[in-house]
């Protein structure tokens, strides 16, 4: 048997995401990798160790997980080297320069004066209640995804919160040796993730925009997970309520409108066409159950999207 404390960890990240409504028991069979992530990050928090990710593997159910809890107790100064990785962390998010940020580029701050004039002149991009942008501060801007213009259009969109905005990537994509993709990361702000399932690697994702919105950046989230043809949304992929409630930061709905049309999935060069971004009033982290707070965020960029029409 498990112990209690790890068995009542285990049953409230159950009760908080609908998705795992048939995990059962001391089983993890129904836990997906964000689940996964969760239960051993509040595993970490509540026992203070730091699991390797050589130690997950494998592990199927809550006696397992709790006899390597157990054998991480029993080693000597694990408390301590814990919590010397925590302050190592913490002094990483410090206030970044260009010469310590991990990724900054000669070409961003051109790129950044350039983007927004030329699109105004090139597709008319009209940007609709930017001021509703948290001036200071990190916040989620969780928007539609329909071309890789969407990228360029919260650029020129965004006003002076341009030169916070980030857009976590995936590694195996844009840093993998394709031409396009390399242009794509010299020009943007990217923040490399991995796409594996592993703990430990979606550990290091959480990690990097921990110290995103340490640093007060402003976090691109494409909710859909991938971009999507026609108007309508699709569902969400799991990450955004988790994301939202791990930063405690604010999220802003945002629709972009017109991108699929300039930008087709499969085109190679754009075409002029009108181009809307919509910004949403900043919302509060959640305090609901997932499936509940995905549907505000979704109700509020659906309105962005008939406003913007």
């Amino acid at each position: 048997m498990a112990s209690e404390r790890l068995c009542e960890i285990a049953t409230a990240i159950r009760a908080r995401n609908p998705r795992l409504a048939r995990a059962d028991g001391e089983t993890l069979a129904a836990f997906d990798s964000l689940a996964r992530l969760e239960l051993v990050l509040a595993v970490e928090e509540a026992f203070a160790v730091e699991f390797a990710d050589d130690e997950l593997a494998g592990v199927t159910s809550l006696e397992q997980l709790d006899a390597i809890l157990a054998r991480k107790q029993r080693e000597p100064r694990a408390a301590a080297a814990t919590a010397k990785e925590r302050a190592a962390h913490d002094d990483a998010a410090e206030p970044l320069t260009r010469a310590t940020d991990p990724i900054a580029s000669p070409w961003h701050a051109p790129v950044r004066g350039v983007v927004p004039p030329l699109m105004r002149l090139g597709f008319r991009l009209r940007a609709m209640h930017a001021d509703r942008l948290p001036a200071t501060g990190a916040f989620l801007l969780c928007a539609n995804h329909r071309s890789h213009l969407d990228s360029v259009a919260l650029l020129a969109a965004t006003g002076p919160r341009r030169r916070d905005l980030v857009f976590p990537a995936a590694r195996d994509y844009f840093f993998s040796g394709r031409r396009l993709a390399r242009v794509a990361a010299r020009c943007l702000p990217l923040v490399p993730l991995e796409r594996e399932g592993r703990v430990g690697a979606l550990k290091r994702n959480l990690r990097e925009i921990e110290a995103c919105a340490a640093r007060g950046r402003v976090i691109v989230l494409f909710p859909e997970g991938t971009r999507a043809a026609g108007d309508e949304l699709q569902p969400f992929k799991d990450g955004l309520a988790f994301f939202a409630a791990r930063l405690h930061v604010p999220i802003v709905p945002c629709w972009i409108e017109g991108t699929q049309r300039a930008l087709p999935r499969g085109a190679y060069w754009p075409r002029p066409v009108r181009l809307r971004v919509a910004f949403g009033a900043p919302l509060a982290a959640p305090t609901e159950k997932e499936d509940a707070f995905v549907e505000r965020v979704r109700a509020a960029m659906l309105a962005l999207r008939e406003e913007s029409r």
